[in-house]
């Protein structure tokens, strides 16, 4: 059996012209309704007068697939003459076969037909019973068939509310399919539930150039879940348009810095896959010169914090840990972006050598990346890489912000007032290794954190300060 079904599967791929009538008929009596299902399919491609009286005896099979594939033989040979010998299968118990019928009589039927089935359609739609999740999957495929200006009020309900995943996949990749722009917010929604990403990311996908304005905006909408924008990027990287690619430019100045990283990531897959796709550099530069001024602002406030008398403390520090995170992810970052404006190539060379423990490796990278950038990049992006000493860099980097130098309580307090959650923590932490009692008010107002952690280490710290 599933070597006839490959060379089924094999044929349907040639030119029908050519292999049906090399096929025999014995296939349309087969034992098995799965071959017979296919072979009537693949007959009605190219049919005669045999096709036909396979037809008329198929729609009395046994098996519900084959009498649904029989249908929609019928209906694509015969079209409006097929209606008398199909609609008698609307009262089928089978919710494939009937949904054969249904997209038959919407194709092919007159006002009469067209409203009988419409009010099946309504039945399938609506069925809670025990079988009812096969109907509602079965008549949301439907309506990405055919269209009804009523398909996407029952498509977007399915989509919210059906408590079967199975009913969600198909309702959305229906509405994908029939490009149902008013469908498109209850997709979105579904990008933020681990069960749904996936179908909802190939809807949307399918949508295509429709899609581009509503994920625009809900990626840059707060109000919306962190965990449906947080998959918005990639989803935008695989329109082929120039206006998605526009939009994810649009999303570099996130603030949540772990969906504009992202938003990085989906803008050098969409360059990498979409070379006709233009990228505006001046947009690139200034995400870079801003990543170049939060990693100065972290690099200061990590020596300021942490100074050569307190490396041993800086050593046992969640904080100092956190900040060199943080500076690292901001290098990285960079390096995404760089080479969405320089040969990619060179980039990743360079970024994997300077991951290496290799001084001379390093040593290396930082010469190619000298003479590889060029103007304001390069003199902003360099001074990141560079090996000079720390005091050097602390300067530089004073410079570079035009700032005072701030002392090391200063520096705490603004990381508690920088809104990243995780430093926020980390941050309350050495307060409370420092014991430093000036900071009360701050950690009091931390108790009510929405953040659990956050909450956590506020409530364990103000007890020691």
């Amino acid at each position: 059996q599933q070597s006839v079904l490959f060379g089924l599967d094999l044929a349907a791929k040639l030119d029908p012209k050519v292999v049906v009538p090399r096929l025999s008929r014995g296939l349309l009596r087969h034992s098995s309704p799965a071959v017979r299902g296919r072979a009537i399919k693949l007959f009605s491609l190219h049919p005669d007068s045999a096709t036909l009286k396979a037809i008329t005896q198929m729609l009395q099979d046994e098996d519900g697939e084959v009498q649904a594939e029989a249908i929609g033989a019928a209906c694509a040979i015969f079209k409006a003459a097929a209606i008398p010998v199909i609609r008698p299968h609307l009262e089928s118990a089978d919710p494939q076969v009937k949904r054969r019928v249904l997209e038959g009589l919407l194709r092919h039927g007159d006002a009469v037909a067209r409203e009988a089935a419409l009010g099946a359609f309504l039945k399938m739609i609506n069925d809670s019973g025990a079988e009812g999740g096969q109907s509602r999957v079965e008549a949301a495929s439907l309506a990405g068939e055919v269209s009804d200006p009523s398909f996407p009020a029952h498509l977007g309900r399915l989509i919210r509310d059906d408590p079967s995943y199975s009913v969600i996949h198909a309702a959305m990749a229906a509405a994908g399919k029939g490009k149902y722009r008013g469908v498109l917010p209850d997709i979105i929604a579904r990008l933020g539930c681990n069960p749904t990403k996936v179908g909802a990311r190939d809807a949307l996908i399918q949508c295509g150039e429709i899609a581009v304005k509503d994920l625009t905006l809900a990626l840059s909408d707060p109000r919306v879940s962190r965990d449906v924008r947080f998959n918005i990027p990639r989803t935008l990287s695989k329109i082929h348009s120039q206006s998605a690619m526009n939009a994810l430019l649009g999303g570099l100045i996130e603030e949540d810095r772990s969906i504009r990283f992202k938003v990085i990531l989906a803008l050098e897959e969409m360059a990498r896959q979409f070379t006709d796709l233009s990228v505006d550099r001046e947009v690139i530069e200034r995400s870079i010169i801003s990543d170049v001024m939060l990693y100065s602002q972290r690099f200061l406030i990590f020596f300021t914090i942490f100074n050569r008398r307190e490396m041993s403390l800086r050593d046992a520090s969640l904080l100092s840990h956190a900040l060199t995170d943080s500076m690292e992810r901001v290098q990285e970052r960079v390096m995404w972006l760089l080479s969405l404006v320089y040969p990619a190539k060179d980039i990743r060379r360079v970024w994997a050598a300077l991951r290496s423990d290799n001084p001379s490796k390093r040593a290396q990278a930082i010469e190619l990346l000298d003479n590889l950038l060029t103007g304001n990049i390069k003199r902003y992006v360099f001074p990141l890489f560079s090996d000079g000493e720390h005091d050097q860099r602390f300067k530089a980097f004073v410079d570079f912000l035009g700032i005072e130098v701030m002392e090391a309580e200063s520096a705490l307090r603004s990381l508690l007032e920088e809104g990243d959650t995780w430093l926020a923590a980390a941050t309350v932490w050495e307060i409370g290794l420092r014991d430093l009692k000036g900071f009360r008010d701050e950690i009091s107002a931390l108790l009510i954190s929405e953040n659990v952690v956050l909450r956590e280490a506020a409530g364990i710290v103000i007890q020691k300060i």
